[in-house]
């Protein structure tokens, strides 16, 4: 999808799309945008930073906030891309579009080689995702979950609520260090995850996490992407386990 108020902007950057080979349905604010992703759950966004009603930044935001409440989505539609178009090259503004959860940028006006490179990379992400070996089921050591709690059941389930909210924020800071190229940010998040999901006994995100930190010290990046959506999709398991209220294994 693409966001933008301005109708020259909107038939140029369709154009560049049809000549890359891509579609797309226009939005002319946020607010029409997040309406529109009630109906169609899009994979990315081409999202203008300024614009009336509701600009990218606020969309962007309730896009995030409404991922994050809905646990009933698919795993490859857990986190749509979003990828700032903005007319500033300031670094405080590319700053604040990660900030609110964009996941990349393009800088205005946008040329169509820069626009084939972030689509065919984050094309590639969501790929990647859709087979990645890393979606599973919820798996949690529950002997060792039942011993830190003394067999207290809700005092568990506050717990994983808990493991939920702050296994997110360090991941949304994992996304922000990734787009910023900062290697020393992703690893700091992925080393906080790892230890986190060993205390409450993820043992399966705890391996995810170790293998982020490891892939954070490489000179390449090619594969944190797919970890930190492995990342999400096992939170998404988690909050799905949690809003269902399943019975737990022993």
């Amino acid at each position: 999808m693409l966001v933008e108020d301005n109708t020259v902007n909107q038939k140029v950057t369709l154009n560049q799309l049809k000549n890359l080979g891509y579609t797309a349905d226009i939005a002319a604010n946020g607010q029409e945008a997040l309406h529109m992703m009630e109906q169609i759950p899009y994979n990315l966004v081409l999202m203008d930073c300024q614009m009336p009603i509701l600009d990218g930044y606020g969309a962007t935001q309730a896009i995030r906030r409404s991922q994050s409440q809905s646990p009933d989505l698919p795993g490859h539609l857990r986190r749509t891309i979003v990828i700032a178009l903005t007319a500033n090259a300031l670094r405080e503004d590319r700053e604040r579009c990660l900030e609110v959860g964009m996941d990349d940028y393009l800088s205005k006006p946008i040329s169509k080689e820069k626009l084939q490179e972030k689509l065919i990379y984050w094309s590639d992400v969501l790929e990647q995702h859709d087979s990645t070996q890393y979606q599973s089921d919820l798996k949690i050591d529950w002997e060792h979950l039942h011993q830190i709690s003394d067999g207290n059941a809700d005092f568990e389930r506050e717990l994983l609520y808990i493991f939920v909210a702050d296994t997110q924020s360090h991941l949304d800071s994992a996304y922000t260090a990734l787009a910023g190229g900062d290697q020393e940010g992703i690893a700091r998040a992925a080393h906080h995850i790892k230890g986190a999901s060993a205390n409450v006994g993820l043992t399966e995100m705890q391996a995810i996490a170790s293998k982020l930190e490891y892939q954070s010290q490489r000179p390449t990046l090619q594969e944190i992407p797919n970890l930190l959506l492995a990342l999400g999709n096992s939170i998404q398991s988690i909050q799905n386990f949690l809003c269902e209220g399943e019975t737990k294994g022993s």
